[in-house]
């Protein structure tokens, strides 16, 4: 594995373009996971503790990422959950990631508070060292701060991802992730079954293991960029039920696991129905699946943001619930 010399400094960039700035985070990635993946831990984790993986929004799908690249030692949940539901029962030397990018979102600072006074080791993820988040966990695992000047997280998830990679011992190897990640960048993105993307209304991200991370995270930047509807499923579940409510103006994204079991029968099925799909190619890796997926669906996102003639994330629009929902959501 190669080293760098020093750290990367990101330099903020503004962008009015939002086509723009998709492609300058993208850009991004891999001086991000390289200048995150050099970046010296300060504390470390033994093989043997397990736990909860907890964040919210961006930060819950870099907790299902925590959950596969721990090989399920850390098992991902919604924060308000253990805020309602842990109770002393659970007591005792287990550890738990507390993951915040900023780390001033409330249900995730109150779910670190409350396991700690359970005595819970909690691991905060975060790149501000004296967030509320950080003072309230145990020990802190520091996230780089990538640039990001449109409040889109992107480049900043992967370094977090990236983060939990490196902590919890997953296998990452910078050089061969840089050959894998060109390849999906000169990669074209393919619909299938439908000449155009306008005739969608909807969009299901259907996950098998691993693929489950970009899967969710797909759906949150439709949420936030096109206000487009989005429904994601592991695919297991998918199968049980939500594929009768697919039509052609449904487009399923399917993000097959490292290991690619049941994907392919699904693309089968989607393809002899005569529905609008992509199947996102899949790495060899955990991690390397998990980057890849992430790339790729933001290539579909710009396809549809260029489709739709998106200028600006349509969340802007929406200053009254923004301004109504941000208190709930962080301390300012």
């Amino acid at each position: 594995m190669s080293l760098i010399a020093s750290p990367i400094r990101f330099v903020s960039v503004v962008y009015t373009d939002l086509t723009d700035f998709i492609k300058y985070e993208i850009s991004k990635f891999i001086d991000v996971i390289v200048s995150q993946y050099e970046k010296p831990l300060n504390m470390s984790l033994s093989k043997t503790e397990c736990g909860y993986a907890f964040g919210a929004g961006d930060s819950l799908a870099a907790a299902l990422a925590a959950q596969y690249l721990s090989s399920l030692r850390f098992l991902a949940i919604d924060p308000l959950s253990l805020v309602i539901y842990i109770s002393r029962s659970c007591a005792g030397r287990k550890s738990a990631l507390a993951i915040s990018y900023k780390g001033k979102t409330r249900e995730v600072v109150k779910s670190a508070e409350r396991l700690r006074s359970f005595g819970w080791r909690v691991v905060a993820i975060t790149s501000n060292p004296r967030s509320p988040l950080a003072l309230a966990a145990n020990d802190v695992v520091e996230v780089i701060n990538t640039g990001e000047k449109l409040p889109i997280g992107m480049s900043s998830f992967v370094a977090t991802i990236t983060a939990i990679a490196k902590l919890v011992g997953a296998k990452v190897s910078t050089d061969i992730l840089k050959s894998q990640l060109n390849n999906v960048l000169a990669r074209e993105i393919e619909v299938r079954g439908l000449p155009s993307t306008r005739g969608i209304n909807e969009v299901i991200a259907v996950g098998e293991g691993s693929g489950l991370v970009p899967a969710y995270f797909l759906c949150l930047k439709l949420h936030e960029v096109l206000c487009m509807p989005c429904r994601v499923y592991p695919l297991e579940e998918f199968l049980h039920a939500p594929i009768y409510s697919i039509s052609r103006s449904t487009l399923t994204v399917v993000y097959p696991s490292e290991r690619t079991n049941k994907a392919s029968s699904l693309i089968s099925i989607l393809s002899k129905l005569g529905v609008p799909y992509v199947m996102v190619k899949h790495e060899s890796t955990c991690y390397a699946n998990i980057i890849s997926g992430i790339i790729q669906g933001l290539k579909l996102l710009l396809k549809l943001v260029a489709e739709f003639n998106v200028k600006t994330p349509c969340y802007r629009d929406k200053k009254v619930l923004v301004n109504i929902s941000t208190p709930l959501i962080y301390f300012t």
